[in-house]
Parts: C-alpha cells; structure tokens; sequence
C-alpha cells in the first residue's frame, strides 16, 4: 500500500501485489465493490463514517466461482503491479484534519485453470494492512 497525495480527494491509496515466486496464477479482480475491505478510525479509535462509495465497498466474495470475474490482471514475477487506486475522502467522510488508521483488505480471484473443461477461480484474500496516515477534512465537511 502506497499513499500519495492527488486529485482524488485527500491522499491517495495505491494498492500494489508483489510476486515473489514464479507463475503466480493469474489474478482476477472482482466486480466493483468487492475488491476492498475498508476502514478508517480516528485517533479515539472511533470508525469514521462512509461515503456511499465507501459504504459499497467489501461485498463478499463467492469462494469459488465457474465464471469470468470482472477484469484481469498478471502480475509478473519479482514486480509491484497496481491492481487498485482510490481517494480516502471518496470513501469516508473524515469531519477533522488529523491521525487517522487507516485498514485495507484486498480480495481478488486466482484463475485456476487445470484444463480447457475444467476452469474456476478461487477466492483470493490478502492480509489486513493498517497504517497511520495524516488526513486534511473532506470537502463537504469544509464547505460547512
């Protein structure tokens, strides 16, 4: 996880997947919404309320499906390759600048090809990544 910041409102959060072995299969990211498990919480420790984008978010992942999932991705051996970028303040409201916590969990699908008859992918879940990032108040909550 990378953080810039950018147009997208706040900072940006760029999700990268390293491979460090060979052939990892191909990975497929899901339909929108389904990718991303996300969480923000202040210094408190109190959850910052969601955007509807950020609200949309996390939807669960069949455990494995027979069915092409939304886009694919290769990621190549020894590389970062970017599977998903995003702005905090598109998914949460965050009211006042300061220390937040930031959570991020990435599903994708692993295509699982054995043979021409017999394709599927397999659920993917990558491990909860947290961070501490400093965060200026959203836009709608400036304009108040």
């Amino acid at each position: 996880m990378d953080y810039a910041t950018g147009a997208k409102g706040g900072d940006i959060c760029e999700i990268f997947v390293h491979s460090a072995r060979t052939n990892l299969a191909r990975l497929n990211v899901p339909e929108p919404g389904q990718a991303l498990l996300v969480e923000l919480r202040d210094s408190n420790g109190n959850a910052v309320a969601k955007t509807e984008a950020g609200r949309g978010q996390g939807r669960p992942l069949d455990k494995r499906v027979t069915y092409r999932p939304h886009s694919y991705k290769m990621v190549s051996p020894g590389l970062n390759e970017l599977v998903y970028s995003f702005g905090t303040h598109e998914f949460f409201h965050v009211t006042r600048p300061g220390e937040y916590e930031f959570s991020v969990q990435l599903q994708l699908y692993e295509d699982n090809r054995r043979t021409s008859q017999k394709r599927y992918f397999d659920r993917l879940v990558f491990p909860v990544v947290k961070a501490k990032v400093n965060l200026p108040p959203s836009k709608a909550a400036r304009q108040h």
